[in-house]
């Protein structure tokens, strides 16, 4: 399938054997960064994507995305994503759905899509139950 480590410009992803876990360290700066989910369906589905509360906001989201772009292609999945996205207990205060937009996702709940995307426009933190649980997904056009 896909080999256990790779190396991504200072960043390791480790996939620890016989799991759908991904973890990621930033060897630069000695950190452990977070760790995602993912599962094969007819696109990847992120099942969780977590960055440690402390070092948020500096674009490791980003790299785990477009980790798990690249894993989408390596598996036959033409880079395409899926996620439901939503809070969780790891951050009650943020709704994922915003970075989720800005990457590029969408979603079939398009007044769901509307209020997001005036969230992101008006430059407004959403409260953590504005936004429902949403599918959102990513259709990788780079292929």
């Amino acid at each position: 399938m896909v080999k256990s480590l790779n190396r991504i410009q200072g960043i390791i992803f480790y996939n620890p054997p016989k799991t759908n876990l991904y973890r990621m360290f930033d060897i630069k700066k000695s950190i452990y960064v977070g760790e995602m989910s993912v599962a094969k369906r007819k696109d990847l589905y992120i099942e969780s994507l977590n960055v440690e509360p402390n070092i948020r906001r500096n674009g490791y989201g980003k790299r785990f995305l477009n980790f798990a772009v690249n894993l989408s292609n390596k598996l036959g999945l033409n880079g395409n994503l899926r996620v439901m996205a939503g809070l969780t207990a790891n951050d009650l205060l943020n709704p994922p759905h915003i970075f989720y937009r800005k990457y590029g996702f969408t979603s079939d709940n398009k007044e769901v899509l509307s209020k997001i995307d005036k969230f992101i426009e008006n430059q407004i933190k959403p409260e953590p139950y504005d936004l429902p649980i949403t599918v959102m997904y990513y259709v990788n056009n780079k292929k």
